[in-house]
């Protein structure tokens, strides 16, 4: 499976092998997505690529997860109580020929057809979990991406008041349309961070001061 020119880069997917048991979870309260969250606000890039693969904008990755040739049948939706694949998975994928693939897959050899077969069946399990919007890691995901949405927003106004203009008809307009599974709960969260943002300040509140915040108009998260 060559790199095409939209695949994202490697080291979303490899992110996403290293926190599989968290991209798995149902659970919230079972799992700690701080390193998680940690390291997505520091790496713009690395939110985006994974927002291409947990929204399908990801061709690959969506012929991957769809059950594509020549991986049909390989996962049928069964939980894993082991996921065998690991980073070096992610080369892989990049570098070996569809055919190759096939004939791994259809091997006489016993240990390279299952070793084939159960790396992509747990990749399989962590796609279509990662692109599942009730569960918690995609939820995080989410999140950070439709704050980095409002900041980019703000930043690339032409001044604050505008900045201030285009985060607040963001929230009013166009939230709810976007992403109308979000909780009543997860919108106020994300007015909250829009509100931090229009003040000059970080998502989390960070650098606190109130510049700002009197132009700010609350935003009602009900549907």
């Amino acid at each position: 499976m060559r790199p095409s020119s939209d695949c994202p880069p490697d080291e979303a997917l490899k992110l996403l092998i290293k926190h599989k048991n968290q991209v798995t979870s149902e659970d919230e309260e079972k799992i700690d997505l701080s390193v998680v969250t940690g390291t997505l606000e520091k790496d713009d890039e690395l939110l985006e690529n994974l927002g291409l693969i947990m929204e399908r904008k990801d061709r690959e990755m969506r012929m991957l997860a769809a059950d594509m040739l020549p991986c049909r049948h390989i996962y049928s939706g069964e939980k894993l109580g082991k996921y065998t694949v690991g980073e070096s998975f992610v080369g892989d994928l990049r570098e070996i020929e569809r055919e190759e693939l096939s004939e791994q897959l259809n091997s006489e050899d016993g240990d390279v057809r299952l070793k084939a077969a159960a790396d992509i069946k747990s990749m399989l399990v962590l796609l279509n979990a990662f692109m599942k919007a009730d569960l918690p890691f995609h939820r995080e995901v989410r999140r950070l991406r439709i704050i980095l949405r409002m900041k980019n927003l703000y930043s690339g106004a032409i001044d604050e008041k505008d900045g201030r203009n285009r985060v607040q008809q963001f929230l009013r307009r166009w939230l709810n349309n976007l992403y109308p599974d979000l909780s009543r709960e997860e919108k106020a969260a994300i007015a909250d961070a829009g509100s931090h943002i229009c003040e000059g300040r970080g998502p989390n509140g960070e650098e606190k001061g109130e510049t700002g915040r009197r132009e700010c108009i609350a935003f009602d998260p009900s549907p």
